[in-house]
């Protein structure tokens, strides 16, 4: 009988380790989750309205002028930008999710997820504030006369500005929202009544997470390769990307033009209960609206033909290598020119989901 009081008496005082240590670490990862949310949409630059007109800038500014922000813009590519990478990379090894495949539920190490996350807010307060001295504070170049500035032009900065902006104000906060997620699941999931249903969850998430983290460190690396490239480099992508979105822009146009011909190429029959006859009125304003988008299509096809031509015609002009010493040539008005070939492409493809949208059988009817 003693034996047995003492071996309950050891169970209980098992069982309340067990339970004290199960509240030590929920309490540890909830904290982990407030550092998340802590950092969620904190780092944020001030609204730029549109710099590029605001920026009443100096036309006469040298190379050697812009010593100091050509310090900051090295410090932001090759130290700041890169240290966000590398300690969103080692976040994944402190949550441990570095393995998308491997069919496990995290274990996530509380110190060292908020030691990484302590020396990411003072990489991300760094970079808001260098960006800030490279786009506002003086001097700033007049866009008009920065020929001679190479990878300080105003139009380079501002660029890489609002980069920096999607990338702090938009790409880290999906990091952190997920991350704070994932954490109140390893939080929620023991304390469950069926705690394997709620892990399985938490390991279909895991992926998801990981996935928003890759996309952000690609995200570094694209900016900072941008930022390398000659400014006929950047020209030469902006206008790939044109010829691609007017090759399927035009793809959706030859198939929309063929409604002028025949309406009912595109028009599938409403859908209606068996009881129910098609609606004659109804079908009658489908068709002249289908046709009317056909014939849309058709008077716009030849004018997106030609810019097809017209870019690609431009493409072939563009030196095939970066040859750095042509970029003194171009100034920030020009290359804003150049590279906003793609705004009047954006245009087109809102008329065409429109479009497409209102000769489609799920356009409801007046």
């Amino acid at each position: 009988m003693v034996e047995a009081d003492a071996e309950g008496h050891t169970r209980l005082v098992a069982d309340g380790e067990r339970v004290t240590r199960l509240a030590e670490r929920v309490e540890e990862m909830r904290a982990v989750t407030r550092m998340f949310e802590k950092m969620n949409h904190k780092y944020n630059l001030p609204e730029d309205g549109d710099l590029y007109r605001s920026c009443e800038g100096n036309p006469n500014l040298t190379i050697e002028d812009m010593v100091k922000k050509g310090e900051f813009l090295e410090n932001l590519l090759f130290n700041l930008l890169p240290s966000i990478k590398e300690q969103i990379t080692s976040l994944k090894t402190a949550l441990d999710i570095q393995h998308d495949l491997e069919e496990q539920c995290p274990i996530p190490d509380v110190d060292l997820t908020l030691r990484i996350l302590s020396e990411l807010d003072q990489t991300l307060k760094s970079v808001v504030s260098s960006t800030v001295a490279l786009t506002h504070a003086s001097p700033i170049p007049d866009g008009k006369h920065d020929h001679h500035l190479k990878a300080l032009k105003l139009f380079r900065c501002l660029q890489l500005r609002s980069e920096i902006t999607c990338l702090v104000k938009v790409k880290i906060n999906m990091i952190f929202e997920s991350c704070a997620k994932l954490m109140t699941r390893c939080v929620v999931a023991p304390l469950l009544a069926d705690p394997d249903e709620a892990w399985r969850k938490v390991f279909k998430f895991k992926p998801q997470v990981l996935m928003i983290m890759n996309f952000g460190c690609d995200s570094i690396d694209e900016m900072i390769a941008w930022s390398q490239k000659s400014d006929w480099a950047i020209v030469k992508h902006d206008w790939l990307l044109a010829a691609r979105k007017l090759d399927e822009i035009l793809e959706t146009l030859t198939m929309l033009s063929s409604l002028a011909i025949d309406p009912t190429t595109h028009l599938v029959p409403l859908t209606f209960t068996l009881v129910e006859e098609p609606d004659p009125v109804e079908q009658t304003r489908r068709r002249f609206t289908v046709r009317r988008v056909g014939e849309v299509a058709r008077t716009t096809l030849l004018l997106v033909k030609l810019a097809r031509i017209f870019v690609r015609t431009l493409l072939h002009k563009i030196p095939k290598k970066p040859i750095f010493e042509l970029d003194t040539a171009i100034n920030s008005e020009t290359l804003k020119t150049f590279c906003n070939v793609q705004q009047p492409l954006e245009y087109i493809e809102i008329y065409l989901n429109l479009a497409s949208f209102a000769s489609s059988p799920f356009a409801r009817r007046s």
